[in-house]
């Protein structure tokens, strides 16, 4: 299969900064998601290292596992849709 010979028009910096501006702003809302998924169902304050064991290792039930999974998967599922 041969691809087409299409010339291509280069970005400029107006569409990098989109694209970028774009990509910041999904990655804020994914960082916010996590941060309170941590929060209200781990009750984990903060997921910055802390350089003390007590604060950035924690014991979790699988249970408490399976619940972040499916909150994350679900918020996965809902960005997906309100993409489209």
């Amino acid at each position: 299969m041969r691809l087409s010979n299409t010339a291509r028009k280069p970005l400029d910096n107006k569409d990098i900064d989109m694209a970028n501006s774009s990509k910041n702003t999904k990655n804020a809302k994914m960082a916010r998601t996590i941060k309170r998924i941590a929060a209200d169902e781990l009750g984990i304050a903060t997921l910055e290292s802390q350089h003390n064991d007590r604060s950035d290792f924690h014991d979790l039930a699988v249970w408490q596992i399976e619940a972040i999974m499916k909150l994350a998967y679900q918020a996965g599922i809902d960005a997906a849709n309100k993409a489209k």
